[in-house]
């Protein structure tokens, strides 16, 4: 009989970049997505899952106040880091093209992340709790007026079109993820 596989807990869902960093950095996990930062901390915590992967901070961003915030928990420790090289593209449902998008939504440090394409359009930014969520909604809404920034890998999942490629501002857009395991997980 072969030993259970470990869990790690993420944001996001298929598509989004913590995905990817958990398929990367620790591919025999089972992957158990969430849908915010206090809830992947908390299922280390609790111990429903055995690792995190939290990004802490991004080259154009950052660090990320909320993942910083999250890591000072005395029952959570960091075992690992790594870095992802993150391209954020512009994605739209079947018949949108840039003439016809009003709103475009995304995780709010791929927002940032996106700034110099963004500024001097008039769209409205809608924060979302991650760029596979944004694009997620999107493909729900079928709506040509709507964008998500978001991966390659989430056009692919949730059928929608690249209509703009590598908005994030840098070529060398890194985001640093932190491992991050029970503090007495192996005491």
């Amino acid at each position: 009989m072969t030993a259970a596989a470990r869990i790690v807990a993420y944001l996001g869902g298929n598509g989004s970049f913590s995905e990817e960093a958990c398929r990367r950095f620790v591919p025999a996990h089972q992957l158990m997505p969430l849908g915010d930062f206090a809830s992947v901390a908390r299922a280390v915590c609790q111990g429903s899952a055995d690792l995190a992967l939290l990004p802490v901070s991004n080259s154009r961003v950052g660090p990320i106040a909320t993942v910083r915030h999250l890591l000072a928990h005395p029952e959570l420790r960091v075992v690992g880091e790594q870095v992802l090289g993150v391209r954020l593209h512009l994605l739209g449902c079947e018949g949108a093209d840039i003439t016809t998008i009003r709103h475009v939504s995304s995780h709010p440090a791929a927002l940032i992340q996106c700034a110099p394409y963004l500024d001097g359009r008039e769209w409205i930014a809608i924060p979302a709790a991650s760029t596979s969520e944004a694009a997620r909604q999107l493909a729900a809404s079928n709506d040509p007026s709507r964008a998500a920034i978001a991966s390659e890998a989430a056009a692919a999942i949730y059928g929608l079109r690249v209509l703009a490629r590598d908005l994030q501002g840098e070529a060398e857009n890194i985001t640093r993820f932190a491992i991050v395991e029970r503090r007495d997980q192996f005491a």
